[in-house]
């Protein structure tokens, strides 16, 4: 019984490898994306220290953010749709040389055995959560691009970041990841994915 199931599947495994998943037609890309610009206005109170002297913080800031997606995908004969994406920063006023910066960069496959995602791309937690919705694009609790703060209003308890305001530390996001979903039940899907972890503040080399 255990010699013809093996045979069996040996079969099964020849079977497949001798008929390659060929596309029927090359990926097309298309291009996308998204922007965003928002005049925010508020009130942060100055701080102050014992010596007397205070700090103001400024009350209107002009903030604009977005990308420029390139997408593309084609089906396989075997049903199984294939592609690859890739996003490219349209403005980023944080850094002089970062409007030229590639944000995510992926290739990904789904049909009806679920999704998987291949390359620099957020984590599987992360996209799948499921909460609250903002009043304007880009500044939720848990998914944004925006904060009306700045280092020294944060250290100084004036206001929160995205460090501390997200359950998932931006720091780990579009890293080189492999994600999985599979396939929807009753409504019910599960995310999974992996990640290297590396020790950015250690020495390179082996230790004893």
């Amino acid at each position: 019984m255990k010699k013809l199931l093996l045979g069996s599947t040996a079969l099964v495994v020849g079977g497949l490898m001798a008929a390659p998943a060929m596309a029927a037609d090359p990926i097309k890309m298309g291009v996308g994306g998204y922007y965003t610009f928002y005049g925010a206005a508020g009130n942060i109170d100055p701080t102050y220290a014992f010596n007397g002297s205070f700090t103001s913080y400024k009350g209107f800031e002009l903030i604009q953010e977005g990308e420029i997606h390139f997408i593309g995908q084609t089906k396989l004969d075997n049903g199984t749709s294939v592609g690859l994406t890739v996003e490219l920063e349209a403005w980023n006023p944080s850094s002089a040389t970062a409007n030229a910066q590639i944000d995510e960069a992926f290739l990904f496959a789904f049909g009806d055995w679920g999704r998987v995602e291949l390359g620099s791309r957020d984590a599987a937690t992360y996209r799948m959560y499921y909460g609250s919705p903002s009043a304007f694009i880009g500044w939720g609790a848990i998914q944004h691009n925006h904060n009306y703060s700045n280092l020294s209003v944060q250290a100084n308890n004036k206001a929160y970041g995205r460090a501390t305001a997200t359950t998932n530390t931006p720091s780990w996001q579009d890293v080189n990841r492999v994600n999985f979903f599979t396939p929807r039940f009753a409504g019910l899907q599960i995310g999974v994915g992996y990640a290297p972890k590396l020790n950015v503040t250690g020495s390179v080399g082996l230790t004893p």
